[in-house]
């Protein structure tokens, strides 16, 4: 059996913040990508401030609007709620662990 150890990052990075250095990057106003996805500006914030979770439909309308595959959203969210779920467990179940990952 073989032992793997890996680095796994605790700091959970929503991609919402990806988007928005993409958008930086291209120079493009959340306005005119909220209108070119068909959604409201205020829904697109969302995203970008990490309120609401990329779902395969967002990320494919992203894929269609920007040309960044729709797996890789699919992937950052996944990777995302995974480390969440890592800080929560290591908070239950070792909290001095969890206090000096800080």
């Amino acid at each position: 059996m073989e032992t793997r150890n890996e680095f796994v990052s605790l700091t959970p990075v929503h991609p919402g913040r990806i988007l928005q250095m993409e958008l930086n990057e291209r120079e493009i106003k959340q306005n005119l990508l909220a209108e070119q996805l068909g959604i409201a500006p205020t829904n697109l914030s969302n995203y970008i401030n990490g309120k609401r979770n990329f779902t395969a439909d967002f990320a494919l309308k992203l894929e269609d609007t920007l040309g960044i595959p729709a797996i890789h959203w699919v992937n950052m969210q996944a990777n995302y709620d995974l480390t969440k779920a890592r800080i929560k467990r290591t908070e239950r179940i070792n909290p001095a662990r969890h206090a000096a990952m800080l």
